[in-house]
C-alpha cells in the first residue's frame, strides 16, 4: 500500500506542476510609452517580479515580459508595478555579527517596484528576499530609493539605525507637522500613514491607495486578509503495524477503519491565496493481532496471540498549496507534523498461557503502548469552489509501543477523506 500511495504522489505532484495560477486582466506600458491591455498571470508576487507571463486573448499563446523592455504593469484589482533605476541599498535578512558599520552600500539596480500609495506622494517597495526598500516618487519625479540600515553598534554591540530617510522626508516632504517624520519608522504599516497623511495634508488625497487595495480606474478595491474557516471530514484509513522483537519481524494484519476529523484553516493573504496553515484533529481506531507461526524464534503454539487496541486521537498542524486549474476548481499538497495521542490503547498478549518460562513472560509482559507518538504526513487532494475537498493522506511509520524487548515497531497509515467548508 505504501508503494502504492507514492506512485500516486509521484504523479499527482508531476500532473499539478501543469496547474496554472489564474490569468487577470490587466495592462503593461511599453518602452514606447504604447499602453496594452491584455491578460496577466497573477501571482501576487512577495519578490519583486523578473518575468511576468500575459495573455492578449484568454486562447492566446502565453508571453512574458521583463523590466528590460517593460516600464509598468497591473494586474487590475490587485497592484501596480513600475520600473526603477538607481542605487538600492543592500537588503539583509538580519544583522550580521561583523555588521558594525553604519554607512550603507548601494548597489545599481534596475526593478520593478510594487506601489503601496498613490498621490501626489507615492510610496514603492522593491524585496529581493533578504528584506525591503522602499522607495518614493514626488509628482512626476524619478522613484528614489528610502536610506535604512541597522546595525551593531562596535562599542556596546547595541543595535542602532541609520535613518536617513527621515532626512530624505524632511527635505522633500514635510507638510505642516514635520515633527511626525520624526515618529515615522521604516516600516510599511508607519511609511503608509506618513504617505497618506502627507498626501491629505497637501490637499491630494484623490485616488491614494494602499498596498492590497484595487489601483484600477475606479480608484476602489478590496484588500487580502487572512480568512480562517472551518473543515470537517470523514473518510476511510488502512492501518499497517510491523514490530520487531528477539530478531523476529512480525507482520500484523492491516484494518481499514473509519477516520472522523474537523480543522481550521487559514488562508493566508499573499501569492494569490494558494498558501494555507491548518490545524486539524481526527479520530480512528486500530484492532489487530499477531500469532508466530511453526518455525519462527517466537513459536509457542496455535493458542498464543498479540493483541493491539489502539484509538488514535490524531492533531495536525500543516501547510497546504494549492495549485489553481480554473475560478472553481484546484489541486492541492499539504504537510505536516503530527502528534497523536493513544487513548485507552493495549498492547497484550498471553504469553502466561502457553509459556512456563518467567523471563519470556517477563519480557513479553512489559509490552505497552505510549501514550503519545510523533510524526509527519504528506498528503495530495482536489477542492471544488472552495468548499468541497477530497485528499489522499500517508503518516510515515510511528513509533507507538514500547518495552525492553522493542528492537523495531512502526504504524503507518493511508487515508482518505472528504471534507466539507462549513
Amino acid at each position: 500500500m505504501e508503494y502504492r500511495f507514492l506512485l500516486l504522489f509521484l504523479v499527482f505532484t508531476v500532473t499539478t506542476i501543469t496547474a496554472q495560477t489564474e490569468f487577470d486582466s490587466g495592462y503593461f506600458i511599453s518602452d514606447n510609452n504604447k499602453k496594452i491591455d491584455c491578460l496577466i498571470k497573477n501571482e501576487k508576487w512577495l519578490s519583486s517580479p523578473k518575468r511576468i507571463f500575459y495573455k492578449i486573448k484568454p486562447n492566446g499563446e502565453s508571453q512574458y515580459f521583463t523590466v528590460k523592455n517593460v516600464k509598468e504593469f497591473a494586474v487590475y484589482g490587485e497592484s501596480v508595478y513600475r520600473r526603477a533605476t538607481g542605487d538600492f541599498p543592500i537588503t539583509n535578512a538580519g544583522l550580521k555579527n561583523d555588521e558594525a558599520n553604519p554607512n550603507i552600500k548601494l548597489a545599481a539596480k534596475t526593478e520593478f517596484v510594487r506601489q503601496l500609495v498613490s498621490g501626489k506622494a507615492q510610496l514603492y517597495v522593491y524585496s529581493d528576499g533578504n528584506g525591503a526598500v522602499y522607495l518614493y516618487k514626488k509628482d512626476n519625479g524619478p522613484i528614489v530609493p528610502l536610506i535604512f540600515k541597522r546595525y551593531v553598534a562596535s562599542d556596546n554591540l547595541e543595535i542602532r539605525e541609520n535613518n536617513a530617510f527621515r532626512r530624505q522626508l524632511l527635505e522633500h516632504l514635510a507638510c505642516d507637522k514635520p515633527e511626525m517624520i520624526q515618529r515615522t519608522k521604516y516600516s510599511k504599516k508607519s511609511l503608509i500613514q506618513f504617505f497618506k497623511k502627507y498626501n491629505t495634508c497637501v490637499g491630494i488625497d484623490v485616488g491614494a491607495g494602499v498596498e492590497g487595495i484595487t489601483l484600477d480606474s475606479t480608484g476602489t478595491g478590496t484588500k487580502s486578509k487572512f480568512s480562517l474557516s472551518l473543515n470537517l471530514w470523514a473518510g476511510a484509513q488502512e492501518h499497517s503495524f510491523d514490530l520487531e522483537i528477539f530478531n523476529d519481524n512480525q507482520n500484523y494484519k492491516s484494518e481499514t477503519t473509519l477516520k472522523l476529523g474537523a480543522e481550521l484553516e487559514g488562508i493566508l493573504p499573499f501569492n494569490n491565496n494558494k498558501w494555507s496553515v491548518f490545524l486539524g484533529t481526527y479520530y480512528s481506531n486500530y484492532e489487530t493481532e499477531y500469532s508466530p507461526i511453526m518455525g519462527e524464534v517466537l513459536f509457542f503454539g496455535d493458542e498464543f496471540r498479540f493483541n493491539m487496541d489502539l484509538t488514535i486521537l490524531e492533531n495536525m498542524f500543516g501547510l497546504r498549496h494549492y495549485m489553481f486549474l480554473d475560478k472553481k476548481n484546484s489541486l492541492f499538497l499539504e504537510g505536516g507534523v503530527t502528534l497523536d495521542f493513544l487513548i485507552n490503547s493495549t498492547f497484550n498478549n498471553n504469553i502466561s498461557e502457553v509459556s512456563n518460562d518467567p523471563f519470556v513472560i517477563a519480557d513479553l509482559r512489559a509490552f505497552r503502548t505510549r501514550d503519545q507518538s510523533l510524526g509527519i504526513g504528506a498528503g495530495v487532494g482536489y477542492n471544488y469552489n472552495k468548499w468541497l475537498y477530497f485528499r489522499l493522506n500517508y503518516h510515515i511509520g510511528q513509533d507507538v509501543v514500547k518495552g525492553l524487548p522493542v528492537e523495531r515497531n512502526q504504524l503507518t497509515r493511508v487515508s482518505g477523506m472528504v471534507g466539507f467548508k462549513i
